[in-house]
């Protein structure tokens, strides 16, 4: 089996529960062989956000003494502290001068409005196809 080169990288990512259209910006230590993988990886990772587009907003390698000192931040820090809204809300004055308000890209931008959208299209396309039959079974009858 051939050994794997692992490196250390810090991922600057976009996190999330700190309102609609806010995002907070978190430093992430990882292990990985290659940027993409660490990406990849911080992506998956609990309070990112997995959805949008640009969550990743920075990844690069560093030193192991820069890794244990951005992982002892990490585990230090009371964003990732916190184990439900309640916690959330007593830090609130420590990461509420974190929060960044997000531009909307574009019209389709948050998976709730997405699955708005299909649903519509679906019912749009449910009474074309409606409309259709009833044409069909008109014709049909004479």
């Amino acid at each position: 089996m051939k050994k794997q080169n692992r490196n250390y990288f810090v991922v600057e990512a976009r996190c999330g529960h700190v309102g609609r259209n806010n995002y907070i910006s978190k430093f992430f230590p990882t292990m990985a062989s290659s940027r993409k993988e660490a990406a990849q990886n911080i992506r998956n990772a609990p309070r990112v956000k997995h959805n949008d587009k640009f969550a990743i907003i920075n990844c690069f390698e560093v030193s192991f003494e820069d890794y244990l000192i951005c992982k002892a931040n990490y585990l230090n820090d009371p964003y990732f502290k916190c184990h439900n809204h309640q916690e959330q809300e007593e830090h609130c004055p420590l990461i509420a001068d974190s929060i960044k308000h997000m531009p909307i890209i574009n019209h389709f931008y948050s998976a709730k409005e997405d699955k708005k959208e299909n649903n519509e299209y679906q019912r749009r396309k449910e009474k074309e196809i409606m409309q259709y039959s009833r044409r069909e079974n008109q014709y049909l009858d004479c």
